[in-house]
């Protein structure tokens, strides 16, 4: 199944039997995948392509990555470990080698390194040592996950959840918001001023959307002649960006991140504006203690889960109208109480149901109840393109007071 290392490895901290059966809570590549997993061990794009994923008491816990034959490259152990890191979904790495299991944080992104420097580890476990192979299952073998044990260990006390992807993505985001309303001058007039940091969350937000599209290789086939598929060069002018700006507008008609105004945007991007969106595209910090600095690993929205995406979404969207999120009871959804409203609907839901959620935020219960509606509509099958568009315009309906809300919302169903 796997190289002869990789297997000791798991047998020898509780993940494999003796036999080399999964213990419980191991998912497998070849196996059956949940949605959540698929980028870790199955996406071609993202790149990670794991052997297996431990989830203890239901959340991933451990990545496991076998680098086969050979010692693993520089190039490699950095492009697994970003991989890893953007997907975000547990907090450990394991890459077992012909000779020894090393272990990454993937909560944490290292800062820039030269291209000959391998990425940081959290440490190293020779495979042909039963002392070091005791130590790797009393850190993180399966017993000590499983209980909780992990987080006191050696291993685990360093890992810190601040620099998770969301979290990093989340500070850059507003540091960005920040830079590009600092923009208009302060004896700018009225109507400018109330319009720059709604302007900027629409730059911002149709950024991420493209550099979602593109990562995901889904907008380049659809791109017009006058706009370059790189995302640094649809910002690169004014002109170029206020292009982009249109074909979005066209493409999902007037739906994300829309504007009563369009001309306004016109009259207010400048070329000071896209410097700081530039550097967030090409992975120079903007947060003003590591300002300029530039990162090892690139935000990369193959890999970042959409649902993700829209929890930092859902975040920002708090962040920025802190004024009135007492007024509107703006508040973060768990995906967990998501799932626990919706399951016992959903349980004896007709075919050709329809949802409404007359305070939909910015869609957490919106983008669940599609998922399932498409599901339910496709009888389990792989759904059309015609399904989804009846799903979307006959069955799913949301209503907020919040414009920005709204904007996230239709970003994630769309």
């Amino acid at each position: 199944m796997n190289s002869p290392a990789f297997r000791s490895a798991l047998e020898a901290t509780g993940y494999l039997d003796g036999e080399g059966r999964p213990a419980p809570g191991m998912t497998l590549s070849g196996s059956e995948v949940p949605p959540r997993l698929r980028a870790v061990i199955s996406d071609e794009r993202v790149g990670l392509k794991a052997e297996a994923v431990f989830s203890a008491q239901g959340a991933p816990a451990n990545i496991f990555k076998d680098a086969g034959g050979n010692q693993p490259t520089a190039d490699e152990l950095r492009n697994w470990y970003e991989a890893a890191w953007n997907v975000g979904v547990a907090p450990l790495l394991w890459i077992v080698t012909p000779t020894e299991v090393r272990l990454y944080d993937c909560y944490a992104t290292p800062d820039e390194l030269s291209d000959t420097l391998e990425p940081p580890e959290l440490e190293r476990f020779q495979l042909d040592s039963p002392d070091r192979l005791r130590a790797l299952d009393a850190a993180c073998g399966r017993l000590t996950t499983e209980t909780g044990a992990f987080w006191s260990s050696h291993i685990g006390s360093r890992i810190d959840r601040s620099h998770r992807v969301d979290r990093e993505l989340l500070a850059e985001i507003s540091a960005l918001e920040d830079q590009l309303v600092q923009q208009t001058p302060a004896d700018a007039s009225p109507r400018a001023q109330a319009l720059a940091r709604d302007i900027a969350q629409r730059f911002i937000g149709r950024c991420i959307f493209t550099w979602y599209l593109l990562d995901r290789g889904l907008a380049q086939p659809f791109l017009p002649a006058d706009l370059p598929s790189d995302l640094g060069q649809m910002f690169a002018t004014p002109e170029s960006a206020l292009r982009l700006f249109g074909w979005l507008r066209t493409t999902f008609n007037g739906d994300l991140f829309p504007m009563d105004d369009p001309g306004a945007e016109r009259e207010h991007l400048t070329a000071s504006h896209l410097e700081p969106i530039r550097d967030f595209i090409e992975g120079r910090s903007l947060i003003p203690e590591h300002k300029g600095q530039g990162r090892l690993f690139r935000f990369r929205f193959n890999a970042i889960p959409i649902d993700l995406v829209s929890s930092i979404y859902q975040q920002f969207a708090r962040s920025s109208a802190l004024d009135e999120a007492n007024a509107q009871s703006l508040h973060y959804t768990p995906v967990e109480l998501v799932h626990l409203a919706l399951d016992p609907i959903f349980e004896q839901f007709p075919v050709g149901g329809a949802v409404i959620d007359p305070a939909c935020g910015s869609g957490a219960f919106l983008v669940e109840a599609f998922r399932r509606l498409v599901w339910r509509e496709s009888e389990g099958r792989p759904a059309s393109r015609d399904v989804v568009r009846k799903v979307l315009r006959e069955q799913l309906f949301g209503i907020d007071l919040n414009r920005s809300a709204l904007g996230i919302a239709a970003f994630r169903v769309l």
